[in-house]
């Protein structure tokens, strides 16, 4: 296999924003599993990364949906969103 042939069958492992955000809104947030993410951290860093691509591109409308899956998925539940923040804050300053 040649190199440009290995890196087009990584390149096909990932999504683009634009796909995880048609997934996240006809499926939700509980939808995709990230490798790896046992406690949901990184879904929820990916969230956020989402969440500023989108306002980069200043699109709005999914910016508030997306706000949405993680107001629904992360803070409904104050235990779940104070362990998840706590993990959070732990990873990202390792």
């Amino acid at each position: 296999m040649s190199t440009s042939e290995y890196m087009k069958n990584v390149v096909d492992l990932f999504y683009s924003y634009d796909e995880l955000y048609s997934q996240l809104i006809d499926y939700g947030a509980k939808s995709f599993q990230l490798i790896l993410d046992i406690d949901n951290v990184w879904k929820r860093l990916e969230l956020k990364w989402m969440l500023e691509h989108f306002i980069a591109k200043e699109e709005y409308e999914k910016c508030s949906k997306i706000k949405s899956q993680l107001d629904v998925f992360f803070i409904a539940d104050d235990n779940r969103q104070v362990e998840l923040h706590r993990k959070l804050k732990y990873r990202t300053h390792e």
